[in-house]
């Protein structure tokens, strides 16, 4: 009797990218014997594609043989592999151990969940940011809305051109576009300049987008850099104390800020007197009533806080105001008068 196939085992099921290596195994009867490189003959969509052959791999005097096929460029195969009812010799043999030519029908051979895709998605073609609606900002979670994508693609972020490295954000797709938000959070101040690529169930990836989006992220607080006090000396009732102030990087406020001065007499309120670019300046008019004779007095601020451009409150200041002497109180003011009568006779 010649020896005769007994048993198939298929690829696990799954989806098989462009050269990934599907191995088919063939249980004979008894062990035999191969020269040559016999092989399977597949059905693989798309109906255009040349015919493929999984050709056999190793096994001769053991009684299973394997046979191997990689996944081509354009295989495009979604509703299982057809392997032929029989092995093809392509010119070699399997023998028994006494040379007896074994019987290479099969049987159909169906493989319902081997799917084989050797076709790489389309780069992105577009990166819009979402979430926040500007750049520069200080969300460190920003939001990008990728397109165009197919369903099901897992499309990815990064922050170099050929989208190497880990990735910076990612989602599957649901649609022709996908929201993705970078996981974990910023946590440098800069800008990142961010590519896409798609990535589909096979593992098969896309080239990287030709389409980039710069999202810099700001997430420093400004702060004082230089700031100059009152001129030393003595001041009283009408004069004025000045603060300017050099900040780190352009400010703004939605609340007039106020720097507040600890006198002995009690804390004062000094209003912000102008602002341009990052450099502001406060003034306030001695009143009747405010003392310090300390020559040495807390000054505090920003009350209401300044922020930057993008939202981050400054840092809290504080400083001494020193060599300066309050001294001012309402003056008494007597006038004295004579009042001449004349000659005054008593009785």
């Amino acid at each position: 009797m010649p020896p005769s196939v007994t048993g198939k085992t298929s690829p696990n099921n799954g989806n098989y990218g462009l050269n990934a290596a599907l191995t088919f195994g063939v249980t004979f009867s008894e062990s035999v014997l191969v020269t040559g490189d016999p092989r399977l003959v597949l059905a693989v969509d798309p109906g255009g594609l040349a015919t493929q052959y999984a050709v056999y791999s190793g096994g001769s005097g053991s009684n299973t043989l394997s046979f191997t096929w990689s996944v081509p460029s354009g295989a495009n195969d979604y509703d299982g592999i057809v392997v032929n009812s029989t092995i093809d010799s392509n010119g070699g043999t399997i023998r028994s151990g006494t040379s007896v030519d074994a019987d290479l029908n099969t049987g159909i051979w169906f493989t319902s969940f081997v799917y084989a895709d050797g076709v790489l998605p389309a780069a992105p073609t577009s990166i819009g940011l979402t979430n926040p609606a500007t750049s520069p900002s200080n969300v460190a979670t920003p939001t990008f809305t990728v397109g165009t994508v197919n369903v099901n693609d897992v499309v990815t972020l990064h922050n170099t051109t050929n989208c190497s490295g880990t990735p910076m954000g990612s989602n599957a797709a649901t649609g022709a576009s996908v929201d993705i938000t970078l996981s974990p959070s910023l946590s440098v101040s800069n800008a990142y300049t961010l590519y896409a690529k798609a990535t589909d169930l096979a593992g098969n990836a896309s080239p990287c987008s030709a389409v980039s989006f710069t999202y810099t992220y700001d997430g420093l607080a400004p702060n004082v850099t230089s700031y100059n006090q009152p001129n030393t000396g003595n001041y009283s009732t009408g004069q004025t104390l000045t603060y300017s102030f050099s900040f780190s990087e352009n400010v703004t406020y939605s609340t007039v800020p106020n720097i507040l001065l600890g006198l002995a007499s009690g804390t004062i309120t000094v209003p912000l007197a102008s602002l341009s670019g990052n450099v502001g300046s406060f003034t306030y008019t001695i009143q009747a009533g405010n003392l310090d004779s300390s020559s040495s007095f807390s000054a505090t601020g920003f009350v209401p806080n300044f922020s930057d451009l993008v939202g981050n409150p400054m840092t809290i200041w504080g400083a001494s105001t020193n060599n300066v002497v309050i001294n001012s109180t309402a003056n008494l003011s007597f006038t004295s008068s004579i009042v001449n009568f004349g000659s005054v006779t008593y009785p």
